[in-house]
C-alpha cells in the first residue's frame, strides 16, 4: 500500500483543507516564507497518523478534520482478496474521519463493492442467529403459562445454564436482550452503507456487541412429581412416561436451537471483535473469510510510525515551559535519550521512563542499560565525525543527570550539550534516522539548518536514500542546498486571507519558461516563491500580468501556450 496524500483541515493556520501529496520517487518538500504555516502542515499531519494509530488521541490540539489517498497494489488485494481473478492491478481508496479523528468512512467505488460482498454475508449471520433466537422461543412457548399466568402444567422445574432455579419470566427476559443485540447488530451493518453508494462508514461497527454471552440462553426441564391435593389425587391420572418424553424432546430441541444460536453469535461476534480491534490496533485474530479487518488494520498505516524531527531554533526561542523541564527541553542529550527510549529501548518501564521525561525528570539507568545506550549511540556516530571523534561515552553528573561526551581525537573531551548546533542536530538526525523501516512517516522541521552547505548537500541525498527505501520523507526549508536537482517534488506554502495554502509547482520545463517570461530573478525554486505570493495575493492581477508577458513574448496565446506546456 501506498500513500498518494493527506489532507488536513481546521488545524491552527490551516482553515480550509490542504492537500499535502507524497511524490513518487523523491521526498515531498515545503518550502514558503516564514509564518506561511509549514510547521502547522507537519504538526497536523504527525496528529492525524499518531490518533489513527492509538487508541488514545494524543495530547494537543486537533484537526476539524483530514483525508488520506491510498493505493493498494496487487499484492495488497491478492491478500485481502484471496483467489479472485477479478481483481485491478491497483486500487485507489480515500479513508475520511470520523467523529473521534479516526477512522471514520471508506471511499473506493470498486473496494466498496468487494466489501458488499462481506457485509452481506454479515447480514445473512444477523437473520440466522435471528431465525435460531426464533425456534428457541417455540421451545419457550411449549413451557408458557396461559393468559393469566398460571402454569397448566405442574410437573416440571427449569434451570438455567448454571444449573440455577429459573422460571418462563427470566428465560423470556434474557431472550428479548439476546434478539435486541441480533437486531443491532443486522442494522450496524446495513447503516454502514447508508447514504453515499461508493462510500463504507465504519460508524456503528465498533460498538461493544459483544457484552452479552449466547451461552446464557439455555435452560433445561426436570420432572418434578406434581403436589396434588388428595381429593385431586381421585380424579388425576398422572402418565409419567409421557410427561418424561415430552420434557426429553423439549429439551433436545432447546439444546439444538441453543447450539445454533450460539454458532451464529460467536460468528458474529468474531467479525465484530475483529472490526474493533483493526479499528483499535489490538492483537487478535481475524476471521478467516474477512477481509473488511485486514483492510482496517492496513489502512491504519498511513504511516506505520510517525517520527517528527522539530527545528532546533524554535525550541530555544519560544519556551513553553519555565524552569527545570524548559533545561531539560533544551538539553541534546535528553532529547536523544527521550527518541532512544521511544524507539529502540525494549524494557516493561519503557512508557514510565517516557513519562518522567515529559515531566522534565532524568530517569535512572542501570550500569548495563548505560552500556548499551552508549553501544548504541557509537554505532550511528555520524560520518563527518569519524576523522575528529575518537569515542562517545554516557556519563552521569552528580544530580543524576545523563550527558553525551564526544572524545575528540584533539584529546579534549567536550559534552553534546556544549558543542555546535549542527553537530547537536546531525546526531539527533541520525539516531532518529536509525529507527526508521519502511512504511514509517519522517517529519522534518527545518534540517540541517546549522550545517555548512556540503553537509546539508549531504543530508539532502540521505533524505533521498530513505525515500528510495520505503520510508515517506516531508520536510520544511529555506535552504536551496536542500531542493533536490528534479523540483517537482516543492509545493509552496503560502498564507492567504483563508489560511495556510499549498500548492504544486508542475514540472521543470514549465518552471523554466515562466520564471523566464513572468520575470523570476534567480534560477533556483525560491525565485518562483515571488510569483506564487502574487497569485495567492490577488490571482485576477497575477493572471493578467501572466497574460500579457506572454503575449508580448511569443505575439499569440497559442504559441504561448504550446511553449509554456
Amino acid at each position: 500500500m501506498r500513500s498518494i496524500a493527506i489532507t488536513p483541515e481546521g488545524y491552527r493556520s490551516i482553515k480550509e483543507p490542504v492537500r499535502i501529496d507524497f511524490c513518487r520517487d523523491l521526498p515531498t518538500v515545503l518550502v514558503g516564507k516564514n509564518g506561511s504555516g509549514k510547521t502547522n502542515i507537519l504538526s497536523a499531519l504527525e496528529w492525524i497518523i499518531q490518533n489513527v494509530r492509538s487508541e488514545i488521541a494524543p495530547p494537543g490540539e486537533d484537526p476539524q478534520g483530514w483525508t488520506a489517498e491510498l493505493l493498494l497494489s496487487t499484492e495488497d488485494l491478492a491478500e485481502l482478496f484471496p483467489g479472485r481473478t477479478d481483481l485491478p492491478e491497483e486500487m485507489p481508496i480515500t479513508v475520511c474521519a470520523g467523529a473521534d479523528g479516526r477512522i471514520g468512512q471508506i471511499r473506493s467505488k470498486e473496494l466498496t463493492a468487494l466489501l458488499r460482498e462481506e457485509l452481506h454475508a454479515m447480514t445473512e449471520q444477523a437473520n440466522a442467529l435471528e431465525h435460531a433466537l426464533d425456534s428457541y422461543e417455540q421451545q419457550l412457548a411449549a413451557i408458557a403459562g396461559d393468559d393469566d399466568g398460571i402454569d397448566p402444567v405442574h410437573c416440571f422445574a427449569a434451570t438455567d445454564h448454571r444449573g440455577l432455579s429459573t422460571n418462563y419470566g427470566m428465560l423470556c427476559l434474557r431472550l428479548g436482550c439476546t434478539l435486541d443485540r441480533a437486531r443491532e447488530l443486522a442494522d450496524a451493518v446495513q447503516r454502514s452503507f447508508s447514504g453515499e453508494e461508493d462510500a463504507f462508514s465504519l460508524a456503528g461497527l465498533d460498538a461493544p456487541f459483544g457484552m452479552l454471552d449466547a451461552k446464557v440462553q439455555p435452560f433445561r426441564l426436570t420432572y418434578v412429581e406434581p403436589q396434588l391435593a388428595a381429593f385431586e389425587k381421585r380424579y388425576v391420572t398422572v402418565d409419567r412416561t409421557n410427561l418424561r418424553r415430552q420434557i426429553a424432546r423439549i429439551n433436545k430441541k432447546t439444546a439444538a436451537a441453543c447450539a445454533a444460536i450460539d454458532e451464529q453469535w460467536n460468528a458474529l461476534t468474531q467479525r465484530m471483535k475483529g472490526l474493533r480491534a483493526a479499528l483499535t490496533n489490538e492483537q487478535t485474530m481475524f476471521p478467516r473469510d474477512s477481509a473488511l479487518c485486514p483492510l482496517i488494520r492496513r489502512i491504519r498505516a498511513i504511516g506505520r510510525r510517525c517520527l517528527f524531527l522539530r527545528s532546533e531554533n524554535s525550541a530555544v526561542i519560544f519556551k513553553e515551559n519555565e524552569g527545570r523541564q524548559q533545561i531539560y527541553r533544551q538539553d541534546a542529550s535528553h532529547t536523544i535519550l527521550a527518541v532512544y527510549l521511544r524507539q529502540v529501548y525494549r524494557g516493561d518501564d519503557r512508557e514510565e521512563r517516557l513519562r518522567q521525561l515529559e515531566k522534565g525528570e532524568m530517569p535512572s539507568l542501570s550500569d548495563e542499560e548505560t552500556d548499551a545506550f552508549t553501544s548504541y549511540l557509537r554505532s550511528v556516530q555520524p560520518q563527518f565525525e569519524q576523522g575528529m571523534i575518537r569515542d562517545i561515552t554516557v556519563e552521569r553528573a552528580e544530580r543524576g543527570e545523563l550527558s553525551i561526551v564526544l572524545h575528540e581525537n584533539t584529546g579534549d573531551t567536550v559534552s553534546l550539550d556544549q558543542t555546535s548546533a549542527g553537530r547537536r542536530w546531525y546526531f539527533t538526525f541520525l539516531l532518529m534516522k536509525s529507527t526508521l523501516s519502511p512504511g514509517d512517516l519522517f517529519l522534518i522541521d527545518e534540517p540541517a539548518a546549522a550545517l555548512h552547505p556540503l553537509a546539508q548537500k549531504a543530508v539532502r541525498e540521505e533524505l533521498c536514500a530513505l525515500k528510495r527505501a520505503g520510508i515517506e520523507v516531508i520536510f520544511t526549508t529555506h535552504s536551496p542546498y536542500l531542493i533536490p536537482a528534479k523540483q517537482h517534488c516543492v509545493r509552496f506554502v503560502t498564507m492567504t486571507d483563508g489560511g495556510t495554502a499549498v500548492a504544486a509547482i508542475g514540472d521543470e520545463e514549465q518552471m523554466a519558461t515562466l520564471r523566464a517570461q513572468i520575470g523570476c530573478d534567480g534560477d533556483d525554486v525560491f525565485s518562483l516563491q515571488e510569483l506564487v505570493d502574487r497569485y495567492e495575493r490577488n490571482a485576477e492581477e497575477a493572471a493578467r500580468r501572466c497574460y500579457y508577458a506572454l503575449i508580448e513574448k511569443f505575439s499569440s496565446i497559442e504559441a504561448a501556450a504550446s511553449a509554456v506546456g
